[in-house]
């Protein structure tokens, strides 16, 4: 689906003159009907998910209601899941962080660990990695202790420095 006379034309123009492989954004906007307001009004929630509707318009350079309606869409279509929060780690007490890799598979009950934040399944020589948030290395300690117990950790590594989070 395209949209000509639009910004789309442009994408495509350069698609098909340029380099005949596409922007990376080129999918998103064909295969979902987004356009470059879409991506906009989305830049600003992601930098902050509270910024009222008129300020999202005032910067995109669309009226209000045509950016309410827009984000409405974008919800409806599932391109935005949902409106979060970001906690900082280290006024929450966890500022620690450490990766375990394992040869076990995901188990569901790890939803409830209040230290695993996220759980990937992975190609190589482990199955499963693990992102865990604790107070400190003792706490950390602690919790692979207890994890062992339960399932094979093949590896793990401690974050020194947060470069970029999302």
């Amino acid at each position: 689906m395209f949209f000509y006379g639009s910004p789309h034309d442009e994408v495509q123009q350069r698609y098909s003159v340029v380099s005949r492989t596409p922007p990376e954004s080129f999918f998103l906007f064909s295969v979902v009907g987004m356009d470059r307001n879409d991506e906009r009004i989305i830049r600003e929630l992601q930098r902050d998910a509270r910024k009222p509707i008129r300020e999202i318009a005032k910067t995109v350079g669309l009226p209000a209601s045509t950016v309410h309606v827009r984000i409405q869409r974008l919800q409806r279509e599932g391109v935005i899941k949902r409106f979060t929060i970001e906690v900082d780690a280290a006024t929450a007490d966890e500022a620690f962080i450490a990766f375990v890799m394992t040869t076990a598979p995901p188990d569901p009950g790890w939803a409830d660990d209040p230290h695993v934040r996220e759980v990937f399944s992975i190609t190589g020589d482990y199955t499963t990695l693990l992102k865990v948030r604790c107070k400190d290395f003792d706490t950390f300690s602690a919790w692979l202790k207890s994890f062992r117990h339960s399932y094979p950790v093949a590896a793990t590594a401690v974050v020194t420095e947060t470069v970029k989070e999302v």
